[in-house]
């Protein structure tokens, strides 16, 4: 039996992502293929402190183990560790503070798993409580 899987995907600890984020690993096959870390903030967390270095041990292990060829990082709007929504002044600079966060992370990987692909993704969380993911 095989021990290994495609990817490895890290998201927010946010509850309202569960199904969102059930149904994005099932249309892009992954359900079952890919391991999966919950930290709050995401991207957020490849700052130089110990919650990088605990994704980036976290990130060699599914590499050197279940010997992955890509990397998911996903984050969210009205994501708390950014201070929510409020914290911006309308969905273009939230949008533009995530996508800078998932590039910075998205670089630190690159240097480190060179040999891993990085797929940056935003959960996109409506007023209305609806929720969409959508490539960077």
């Amino acid at each position: 039996m095989s021990h290994t899987c495609s990817a490895i995907v890290v998201h927010c600890i946010d509850f309202r992502l569960e199904p969102s984020i059930h149904e994005f690993l099932k249309e892009h096959e992954l359900l079952g293929d890919c391991d999966i870390v919950g930290i709050a903030g995401a991207a957020k967390c490849f700052d130089g402190g110990s919650d990088q270095e605990t994704l980036m041990k976290q990130i060699k292990i599914s590499s050197d183990l279940h010997k992955i060829s890509k990397v998911i990082l996903m984050n969210h709007t009205d994501c708390g560790a950014y201070g929510g929504r409020d914290a911006f002044t309308d969905r273009d600079e939230e949008d533009a503070a995530h996508k800078k966060a998932l590039g910075h992370a998205k670089g630190v990987l690159a240097s480190e798993f060179p040999h891993l692909e990085v797929k940056e993704y935003i959960a996109q969380i409506e007023s209305d409580g609806g929720i969409h993911i959508e490539h960077v």
